[in-house]
């Protein structure tokens, strides 16, 4: 198999603003692969498929409903990107080299189909993994049924002494995959950070960074009024402001939304006697989905066919809306660094 080689400049990427045009142009199809935390994909398709990390080497494909393996690869390190029959994935470079070696594999088996041109980050080793001061991160993205690599290599100043010299430094950059011709372009497209920034009121409650679902501008908001807090969704469609939806009265500070990774969806949950109440609404009209009590925190999270899945580190979960159970929980490898920190540094 021919091997080729491709040296990409890190792009600056330029988050997407607010604006919205007066005409909005009609929804794309909902994309087929959505990436839940990095090494952690969803293939929505019927069935849906889960593809991680394995905990220890190489990738398990998963039945998202069942929690059935379907198959395990030690052909690459991390899944990327699905699409129809492909699975796009990530290898570690080879001894003395940088660039990190990208597999197609076959969803039905795991087997390689092709492999595309080696992925290199101008001053970065293209391996998903953190350390003491530096960590790299690797995902895919669909946009208007074009398929992306988006990076984040982020380094890290650990030291207990602040100095104006030192400080951190992100590296943020893309490119355009196409399968079908195995070529690797630079792109200009800009992109928005995963998860959604949030910023106090002024007023003692929080805001949410404002993002478009099912036609509709949706801000997540945790004001106070009456003193107490309300968590509440604020809509508008074009010029025309929607009617907020509240969707929990009185909360305390322990009650707290979380957005779906493919902004659809919101989550209210809150801490009780060692476990998580999570009630799930429709973002767009703020319809109630589901109920259900579990065991940690579910973020990130999507919601799929009536289905919860969950990532938090080392494991994803997967839970039924209807009737409240937990289904399955499958180990991912964890990147977080847990070594030593030098004396008086704070952990990130």
């Amino acid at each position: 198999m021919s091997r080729k080689h491709i040296s990409l400049i890190s792009v600056a990427l330029i988050f997407a603003s607010g604006a919205t045009t007066a005409q909005s142009p009609p929804p794309a199809a909902e994309p087929e692969s959505q990436t839940l935390s990095i090494g952690v994909i969803v293939q929505r398709t019927t069935p849906a498929v889960l593809y991680v990390m394995n905990q220890t080497t190489g990738i398990d494909a998963v039945d998202l409903r069942t929690g059935t393996l379907l198959w395990h690869s030690d052909h690459a390190a991390a899944p990327l990107l699905a699409r129809a029959n492909e699975l796009l994935a990530v290898a570690p470079p080879l001894p003395g080299r940088t660039a990190g070696r990208l597999f197609v594999l076959d969803t039905r088996t795991g087997d390689v189909r092709s492999q595309l041109p080696d992925l290199e980050v101008n001053g970065w080793r293209v391996v998903l993994e953190q350390d003491l001061r530096t960590s790299f991160e690797l995902y895919g993205c669909v946009r208007r049924d074009r398929d992306f690599l988006l990076w984040k290599a982020e380094t890290r100043d650990v030291s207990p002494v602040a100095h104006p010299a030192r400080g951190g430094q992100v590296v943020r950059g893309a490119v355009e995959v196409d399968l079908a011709r195995a070529t690797l372009v630079p792109t200009t497209e800009v992109f928005p950070e995963r998860f959604l920034a949030e910023k106090s009121d002024g007023r003692g409650g929080s805001v949410w960074e404002p993002f478009q679902t099912g036609g509709v501008r949706v801000t997540v908001a945790k004001p106070i009024r009456h003193n107490s807090y309300i968590i509440l969704l604020r809509r508008a469609r074009g010029r025309e402001t929607l009617p907020d939806v509240i969707l929990a009265k009185r909360p305390t500070q322990f009650w707290n939304p979380e957005v779906s990774v493919d902004r659809h969806h919101v989550l209210v949950a809150y801490y009780d006697k060692e476990r998580y109440d999570v009630t799930a609404f429709d973002a767009a009209t703020g319809k109630r989905l589901g109920h259900l009590v579990i065991d940690s925190w579910p973020a990130p999270f999507l919601i799929w066919d009536h289905l919860l899945v969950w990532y938090t580190p080392s494991v994803v979960r997967v839970a039924d809306l209807a009737s409240g159970k937990t289904l399955f929980a499958h180990a991912v490898r964890d990147l977080a660094y847990r070594g030593p920190y030098p004396p008086g540094a704070a952990r990130p």
